[in-house]
């Protein structure tokens, strides 16, 4: 089974460019602890926001690269999953 960290890593090395944004929980932690840059967005205390942040961010930016990291629970917090 593939590790979480590991995964993170994976995509951090695929594009060092991209803007991250990160929910809240332990997703958070180990992208800061792997990898502090100043293009990661970290949602702390947010539950339900990184999926549609990160979509308003690539719409506003449509030439860069946004990554989301998001958890089960978090994402089945957002509005659109609410409907």
């Amino acid at each position: 089974m593939l590790d979480i960290r590991d995964a993170i890593r994976a995509l951090l090395d695929r594009d060092r460019s991209a803007l991250v944004v990160s929910t809240c929980g332990y997703i958070t932690r180990d992208l800061y602890n792997l990898e502090d840059r100043p293009q990661h967005l970290y949602l702390v205390g947010t539950m339900g926001i990184a999926a549609p942040l990160g979509l308003g961010i690539a719409v506003a930016e449509p030439g860069r690269r946004v990554l989301v990291l998001d958890g089960d629970g978090s994402f089945a917090m957002t509005p659109a999953a609410c409907r």
